[in-house]
């Protein structure tokens, strides 16, 4: 998700609407919209309240499973017609580079990085519902401990370490499925990740902070740890194939378990410096 982010307002610029990827994804929508619409019925949503943490008779509860089920919904149903994630087939159709500059790329990441905070807020109902105060600690941001924030680095470099050293047998494995995987080229040429330190600090800063506040903080206490995410996997699944899916969703569940052991200013910490360990080796390796 935070490698669509970054790179999101140059996709937009370069995107021709003129030129439609494949009728797939409009009829992949429409079938996930109608999944969705399912979770307004008052039954559906009490089977789903025997196993989510949700209130059935709660309109905002509602929306919020119902929006889920149309992230998964339509992520998931992209890869019937395409075989691969949306946005290479995108790519493809419009022929363009959708790279940007270095600057754009700063730019990007921390406009990202700004607006994922009071959206955060005002998804779970600051300053309306409650004050700022209940609206933190619904979050997860309760006072923040040492300890905790230690764990979270500690955590975000071994998972990098391992992630990198382990990266070609998970390639392997995967292939032998049969399942789309991760295309290297055109995934580095949607990516556009940042060039310079400054900028791996705030791509770290951006998804991290952005992913953790939205997936984990909003999402997580309503909806589990399981069910959000497989928002934040499928989320990744427009740039990443059954490989990378396996691996961010491995990634999130590690995530979930530190959100709601030691908060979500850890969890934070643990993606942020996972980001950071890894653009830096691709850097290096560059």
């Amino acid at each position: 998700m935070g490698l669509i982010l970054l790179s999101g307002q140059d996709s937009l610029q370069s995107f021709d609407p003129t030129v439609p990827p494949v009728p797939g994804a409009a009829i992949a929508g429409c079938v996930a919209l109608g999944l969705s619409l399912a979770c307004f019925v008052p039954a559906v949503r009490r089977v789903l309240a025997r196993v989510l943490p949700m209130q059935p008779d709660d309109f905002v509860h509602a929306i919020s499973i119902a929006w889920t089920i149309q992230v998964i919904g339509w992520v998931f149903l992209t890869f019937v017609p395409f075989n691969r994630p949306l946005l290479y087939a995108m790519y493809e159709a419009n022929m363009e580079s959708l790279a940007s500059s270095e600057t754009a790329t700063l730019v990007s990441l921390g406009s990202t990085l700004v607006w994922s905070i009071p959206t955060a807020l005002m998804a779970i109902g600051f300053p309306l519902t409650r004050n700022l105060g209940f609206a933190l600690a619904r979050l997860g941001l309760g006072s923040v401990q040492w300890r905790g924030m230690s764990i979270g680095v500690v955590v975000g470099i071994g998972l990098a370490v391992f992630i990198t050293v382990a990266e070609q047998r998970i390639v392997s494995l995967v292939a032998q499925t049969g399942l789309p995987m991760t295309e290297a080229d055109l995934f580095e040429e949607l990516a556009s990740l940042p060039t310079s330190v400054i900028g791996a600090i705030l791509l770290g800063l951006s998804a991290g902070t952005s992913e953790e506040l939205l997936v984990r903080g909003v999402l997580q206490p309503r909806l589990g740890i399981v069910l959000a995410n497989l928002v934040f996997a499928m989320a990744h699944g427009l740039q990443y194939g059954a490989d990378g899916l396996i691996v961010v969703f491995v990634l999130g569940l590690l995530f979930g378990v530190i959100r709601m052991r030691l908060g979500l200013a850890p969890a934070i910490m643990a993606h942020a410096v996972y980001n950071f360990v890894l653009v830096l080796a691709h850097q290096w390796a560059t």
